[in-house]
């Protein structure tokens, strides 16, 4: 069942939509984090700078994530001391399936598979610092998935504990 697993780069506007449902399935419906939209589109102004990837199973969008591009990056709310390195970019709203939905997909299949399109889109926008503010939870998922995160700094509050991180490309794609 996983080799219908695939990820693509979202680059038309339907693909895009496709990523922004999701979102606010699972930021406005499931864990309400943010406000429900009459459109169901979870969106802000950080994606107007960012690409995002979407993992679709046959035909049907299942996971999405997207990468900021900066030069603002969302995690400078959190962290507005913290100096940015040059060119840095910034993983967020990773949007993973549910635990029921685990009866079907295994979720580090579908990570991986993330994962695998958030390395074409590091090595599309140039191979620089990629960062994120993430569970301690899913760090150790992405582990068993091939991808490491080298902690850099303080835990935040971000709709719980999350820590800054800095991927380190010591994945099986390299």
């Amino acid at each position: 069942m996983t080799s219908a697993l695939r990820y693509e780069m979202a680059l038309t506007p339907e693909q895009i939509d496709a990523c922004y449902h999701l979102r606010h399935r699972v930021y406005a419906e499931e864990r309400p984090w943010e406000p429900t939209d009459l459109a169901e589109l979870e969106k802000d102004a950080y994606d107007r700078k960012s690409a995002h990837v979407l993992v679709l199973w046959h035909s049907h969008p299942i996971a999405t994530a997207r990468l900021c591009l900066g030069p603002r990056l969302p995690l400078q709310k959190y962290l507005p001391e913290y100096e940015l390195p040059e060119g840095a970019m910034e993983i967020g709203r990773l949007c993973i399936p549910s635990p029921k939905v685990e009866q079907i997909f295994r979720r580090v299949e579908v990570i991986k598979c993330l994962a695998e399109g958030f390395e074409t889109l590091r090595q599309y926008y140039g191979d620089r610092n990629v960062l994120t503010l993430m569970r301690p939870a899913l760090t150790r998922v992405l582990n068993r998935a091939g991808y490491t995160y080298e902690k850099l700094g303080p835990s935040v509050d971000s709709d719980g504990m999350r820590w800054l991180m800095k991927y380190r490309n010591t994945s099986v794609l390299k």
